[in-house]
């Protein structure tokens, strides 16, 4: 919901500096809102033709009129979604990109779809950060805490949900997946400590104990699992 919130907000303060009636503070925002009324200015050259050959009535007025605004807003929404897929953390339509991610869990149907879901979101935001790291941005350590804990929220919706789906249906796939998530996102990491600036490198590393922790649960259930299942002793000897 924080997320919808914000990125409604951002889609009206951008509809705002296309319509003139604030000043872009973003130089990106500044270059797509230019876009949008270039493209407004197309639409506004095919009324005035239309009514060069002779369209009149209030009606077609009217109709004119709703078919520009609606024209615009549809801009505006595709240029802001279009420029979310690329944002990363601390840029303007990040929030957009955010509210995207958290509707797609939303329609899942499954408690095992929502859980992994949530988990593959951890992973781009992780590659989100990294991306970041290689603008050498000098400011971005407040962005990248936020993204840290973002990192976090999502390791831990799709822990819950694979945790309650296993203990659901007592199917090992959920710990399975679980446990290679863990696993991956523990040496990717680790990796990234030494490139953080320090107050981020700080929240990475309650991240790294987050799913670390997350690993071993996950391991200690498919353990308790194989006492009863013998066909899943091959899953916890090639994770060891």
């Amino acid at each position: 919901m924080r997320y919808r919130r914000s990125a409604k907000r951002l889609q009206e303060r951008f509809a705002q500096i296309v319509d003139g009636e604030r000043n872009a503070d973003d130089p990106e925002m500044a270059r797509l809102a230019g876009i949008v009324a270039a493209l407004r200015s197309v639409s506004h050259a095919s009324v005035r033709t239309e009514e060069a050959f002779g369209a009149t009535g209030q009606r077609r007025q009217q109709r004119r009129l709703v078919g520009v605004g609606g024209f615009t807003l549809a801009v505006v929404t595709v240029i802001s979604t279009v420029a979310a897929a690329k944002a990363l953390p601390g840029d303007p339509f990040y929030g957009v990109k955010q509210a995207a991610q958290t509707a797609s869990v939303t329609v899942m149907a499954s408690e095992q779809v929502r859980g992994q879901r949530e988990l593959r979101i951890a992973e781009a935001r992780l590659a989100d950060i990294q991306e970041l790291l290689q603008r050498e941005d000098a400011h971005a350590g407040p962005a990248i805490e936020r993204a840290l804990r973002d990192v976090d929220a999502r390791t831990l919706a799709g822990s819950t949900a694979l945790t309650r789906e296993y203990r659901r249906s007592l199917d090992i796939r959920s710990l399975n997946m679980l446990d290679a998530f863990a696993r991956d996102q523990r040496s990717r990491i680790a990796a990234l400590l030494p490139a953080l600036p320090w107050p981020a490198r700080s929240r990475a590393q309650e991240s790294l104990r987050l799913v670390e922790d997350v690993g071993d649960r996950a391991v200690t259930m498919l353990e308790r699992s194989c006492h009863t299942d013998t066909s899943c002793r091959g899953t916890i000897q090639a994770a060891g």
